[in-house]
């Protein structure tokens, strides 16, 4: 008899914690510390390859980037392919601003918006990750404590030893669910999803973040626009963990960015210089922002630009 249900009771303990294993979450500034850990070491200079199109009507551009952190960075687009090497960009991030020298050789700035993605792959800290989904409505705030539980906790002193020791105890084994956060999956991938689960009946998808469950790599992410950003490929270069090919999507257009080169700097007084506002400066080279582009790949590439770097 005991032969029989030893491997019983092996079966059941087996299923059982796998399945507890597999439905456990963390909570969010555990997963955010994790994720945001990939992203530390001081200052970056990567080099991007970005796409629209194929074939003969492809069109190509080069973006130089230098980061001290998601707050402080600076990005040189120039087109690559015939039809749009006039295409010149340079912006600089700063204080929540984006920094650009116009058509009138003026330094003007806009507010950096949630579109403007590439800082969701550079932050360096949970809490500034986590205030950055909250701007995102990825996060949303909490209902508040129902009374009920409030009235418990002022009656709490009126409790004996035994049965605050009772409560402790069972409160061990409880995981309180943030509604936040839960598992799913992204790429085939087992992800903690950030957001809250877009109902059947609706046709726009609530905005979300996909963080890998083993490595805390940004799997998707999903901005309030739809503007949607698929990574993959991950590679460490220069002791970074970075994704080699971002596919970006919005509307019906489809961009994709390749990582070609990445390495590590080190953010002193020149560096800081390059990274100031001040730094930008006026040039025939600028090109403008307004205006009609010549070709459909073009008006994607400038609404790109213009909107989501």
């Amino acid at each position: 008899m005991k032969l029989f249900l030893f491997p019983l009771l092996l079966l059941f303990s087996t299923l059982f914690f796998s399945t507890g294993a597999l439905s456990y979450v963390p909570d969010t500034e555990m997963i955010l510390k994790k994720n945001t850990r990939l992203n530390s070491g001081g200052g970056f200079r990567m080099i991007f390859r970005t796409q629209w199109g194929s074939g003969p009507e492809a069109l190509l551009f080069e973006e130089k980037w230098t980061f001290k952190h998601s707050d402080m960075m600076r990005v040189q687009i120039h087109g690559l392919s015939e039809a749009n090497k006039e295409f010149i960009r340079d912006y600089v991030y700063q204080d929540g601003r984006r920094y650009r020298i116009n058509e009138k050789n003026e330094l003007v700035y806009m507010p950096i918006e949630v579109d403007h993605f590439e800082r969701f792959f550079h932050f360096q800290t949970e809490n500034s990750a986590s205030e950055y989904l909250k701007k995102a409505q990825i996060i949303l705030p909490l209902a508040e404590e129902p009374i009920e539980s409030k009235k418990e906790d002022e009656n709490a002193e009126e409790q004996t030893d035994e049965q605050k020791n009772n409560k402790t105890a069972g409160s061990k084994f409880i995981h309180k669910q943030d509604p936040n956060l839960r598992l799913g999956r992204a790429q085939g991938t087992v992800a903690y999803v950030f957001g809250r689960p877009t109902p059947a009946e609706q046709k726009t998808l609530l905005p979300g973040l996909w963080i890998e469950q083993d490595r805390f790599r940004i799997l998707k992410l999903r901005l309030p626009s739809n503007l949607e950003i698929v990574a993959k490929d991950y590679k460490t270069l220069g002791k970074r963990t970075f994704p080699g090919v971002r596919t970006v999507k919005w509307q019906n257009h489809q961009i994709t960015i390749s990582t070609l080169s990445i390495e590590r700097i080190l953010v002193g007084p020149k560096t800081r210089q390059f990274l100031s506002p001040e730094s930008l400066k006026p040039s025939k080279k600028n090109s403008s922002e307004d205006g009609a582009s010549p070709t459909l790949g073009m008006a994607v590439m400038s609404e790109f630009y213009q909107r989501f770097r």
